[in-house]
């Protein structure tokens, strides 16, 4: 019986597809719906993509050849599960009409096509007819996709991009497997090696001695079908009677040439056959009979060379906003109104309205194409909840509304509950559809629930309960302390918070100074709100922490580390900045202790980076750090020495140079690092980069507003908080 399979006119389907725009299609449902109802699964009676699965399920049943048999079972395998659960989605797409549910439907079937077509790849040789007949209809639904996509979206070239990579691949990927399929299939000749099966017959006793030679020769995979036996079936049979068995015979010479003559004959007529049915089963249809047709017909060259060029799309696919940052020359706004104009945009990035974190990096249109293109996308918490405070700070309750809202989300959605916050998510999508509307996860590093991302979502909630009195924000914040409590508070001597848990559920067993300075101001706010005891027993805890982490080399010259390891031993190889200067903020120990410390970071941080002083993120990290010099800045100039606020006035006159004219700035936002990259040293790991930084914006407005305003400072009690 012919199965519907063999009887596929790919060429024909794939001109129809090409050719035809959405609207004249047969019906409204699109590329893939048309090709589903009318090739696929033309009727009840008719399930073409079940015959392409019994294929490939067939392969994993056949025992063929035992040096193929363990490799092509594996992968014939995996690509039967791959091409049941694409079966499985395009019966199930006609009945999703939303188009962004559609969108993301085809997402993940790109991605099964992706791994099914590696799969199909990955076949040995032995089994290459049997995937080119399952590229047939596979590569018909790819195309009809992506054929859809592109018309959902015409102004996005990424489709066609994808269309461009799709039908080069396919039709490398045919003409591979057929170099592959046409090796094997001529190795099952003569052992793929010209042997030729010499044995005698009738041979004579009586002199003179002669004897019958035959010379065969087999065929493994005679008329395409795996033969029986060691060698499968004779092709060709000479042989040469009475030859002398006693003395030289020259026939015998004669017979093994006429043999090789005749395998050499086999062997070109068998190319050709190959060739033919590889041309109809694939090559035709992939590249054309001239190669240009075919998929080929999708290519947009042009766009192909452009892309080649690095002209192509990369603006168009990844973009920042604004495009052309407006020129600051002769414009009105002071660096705090500028700074907030950044801010305003890189919340605006992905989503004008509503919740929404901001996103973290603004990327030069160079960076984006580099590796560091994926921090397009960061938006971490601390970043979103700093700027809320500062836009709390600067009267737009509205702007901070919308961050603040985007915490609460962020804690009510996140995938394990409970009261965590993510430290970072997706700028461009919060809430993460294709993960049942859970809180999107910024997966490089994003996924981990450390107490000091949690804390300033405290923080930045119970200044914006303090303000608006809208319930909702401090009940998040209550939500968040008692997730602290319960799972990061240490019972010993030390006290404090251990570090949360990474994105996999491990306990972070390490307590660091800057979270525990975080959970004590954020602690302390939760009494000043509810009065409730246990609060200021936590607030308590942190500070004693952060004391046992403070070393003392002698009456004035003092410093904190970073925090501890796992147990109570000091990690004092590492020493940060913010660990002097959040401290110093806080009120940690506001003795002249806090001079001490602060004295330290002026002799042991400060830098000098493109010729914009700062302070480095770590006493052993490299070139100024702009988050780090901006809290260094505030707390110098809160601290109130003259020699601390000139210190601090040459921080925040180096930051405000650098918003006009540091590398990659755009008149408006802070840099991260002057610095080509800024590296935090050893016992951290990790560096910024010369790219605008919404921390290091938020800190420096904050910084400039606390000259005048002291509780613009985001450690400040409530108390000292307007409302």
């Amino acid at each position: 019986m012919e199965l519907a399979l063999d009887k596929l006119n790919a060429e024909d389907v794939l001109h129809k597809l090409v050719n035809l725009g959405v609207g004249q299609l047969p019906f409204g449902g699109g590329f893939v719906n048309y090709l589903v109802d009318t090739v696929i699964f033309p009727s009840p009676q008719v399930d073409l993509w079940k015959e392409v699965e019994g294929k490939v399920e067939k392969l994993v049943a056949d025992r063929i050849d035992n040096m193929v048999m363990t490799a092509a079972a594996n992968s014939a395998t995996i690509l039967f599960a791959r091409l049941r659960a694409f079966g499985n989605q395009l019966r199930q797409i006609g009945y999703v009409t939303d188009p962004q549910d559609r969108k993301q439907r085809f997402a993940a079937m790109l991605g099964v096509l992706d791994s099914a077509l590696a799969e199909c790849s990955a076949l040995p040789g032995a089994y290459c007819l049997t995937a080119a007949d399952v590229l047939r209809p596979l590569s018909l639904a790819h195309i009809a996709i992506l054929l859809e996509l592109k018309a959902m979206e015409p102004h996005r070239y990424e489709h066609q991009s994808a269309l461009n990579q799709t039908a080069i691949l396919y039709s490398d990927l045919a003409g591979k497997l057929f170099n592959r399929s046409m090796a094997w299939r001529r190795a099952m000749v003569g052992r793929g090696e010209g042997f030729l099966h010499i044995w005698d017959s009738n041979e004579t006793t009586t002199y003179p001695r002669t004897k019958t030679v035959h010379v065969q020769v087999y065929d493994k995979f005679w008329n395409n079908v795996w033969q029986p036996g060691p060698n499968g079936v004779s092709i060709i049979h000479k042989k040469a009677d009475g030859l002398r068995m006693d003395s030289v015979d020259n026939r015998y010479e004669d017979l093994l040439t006429e043999a090789r003559n005749a395998l050499t004959a086999y062997d070109t007529q068998l190319q050709a056959d190959f060739l033919a049915l590889w041309k109809k089963k694939l090559l035709d249809y992939t590249a054309g009979p001239d190669g240009k047709s075919g998929f080929m017909k999708l290519v947009d060259w042009d766009g192909v060379k452009r892309e080649k060029e690095g002209k192509a799309t990369t603006g168009i696919r990844v973009m920042t906003f604004p495009v052309v940052p407006t020129p600051t020359a002769g414009l009105s706004g002071t660096p705090v109104d500028r700074l907030e104009l950044f801010l305003e945009q890189q919340m605006d990035q992905f989503a004008a309205t509503g919740p929404r974190y901001c996103q973290t990096y603004r990327l030069s249109a160079e960076a984006l194409k580099g590796s560091n293109a994926i921090m397009h996308t960061r938006a971490d918490t601390y970043d979103t909840a700093v700027a809320c405070i500062f836009f709390q700070e600067r009267g737009r309750m509205d702007r901070a509304a919308d961050l603040a809202d985007a915490l609460v989300l962020a804690l009510n959605h996140d995938a394990k509950g409970g009261g965590r916050i993510m430290a970072a998510t997706r700028a461009d999508e919060l809430l993460d559809r294709g993960r049942g509307s859970t809180t999107s996860e910024f997966v490089h590093d994003g996924g981990r629930r450390d107490v000091g991302n949690m804390s300033w979502a405290g923080i930045a909630l119970t200044r914006m309960y303090h303000r608006t009195k809208r319930h909702r924000y401090l009940h998040a914040a209550e939500t968040i302390g008692t997730w602290i409590l319960a799972n990061c508070t240490v019972g010993d001597e030390w006290g404090g918070f251990s570090g949360g848990e990474d994105q996999w559920g491990n306990k972070l067993q390490w307590r660091s100074v800057e979270h525990n300075v975080d959970a004590f101001s954020f602690f302390a706010n939760l009494h000043h709100l509810t009065g409730t005891k246990a609060w200021a027993d936590a607030s308590a805890s942190a500070r004693k922490l952060v004391l046992a982490c403070r070393v003392k080399k002698s009456e004035n010259v003092m410093y904190y580390v970073t925090g501890t390891g796992t147990t109570k031993v000091l990690n004092d190889g590492v020493i940060p900045t913010d660990t002097q200067s959040w401290t110093s903020l806080a009120g940690i120990d506001p003795g002249p202790a806090e001079g001490y410390s602060l004295i330290y970071m002026m002799h042991n941080m400060d830098a000098t980076s493109a010729g914009f002083p700062g302070t480095k993120f770590a006493q052993h990290g490299t070139e100024v750090q702009n988050e780090a010099t901006a809290g260094a800045a505030m707390a110098l100039w809160l601290r109130g020495d003259d020699a601390f606020r000139n210190a601090a006035t040459r921080y925040l006159d180096s930051l405000v140079k650098q918003i006009g004219s540091a590398k990659n700035g755009d008149g408006y936002g802070v840099v991260a690092t002057p610095a080509a990259e800024a590296t935090t040293g050893p016992g951290l790991g990790w560096s910024y980069f010369n790219f605008l930084h919404v921390a290091s914006s938020a800190w420096t407005g904050l910084a400039l507003l606390a000259k005048e305003n002291p509780g613009a400072n985001p450690y400040a009690p409530l108390a000292k908080v307007g409302h």
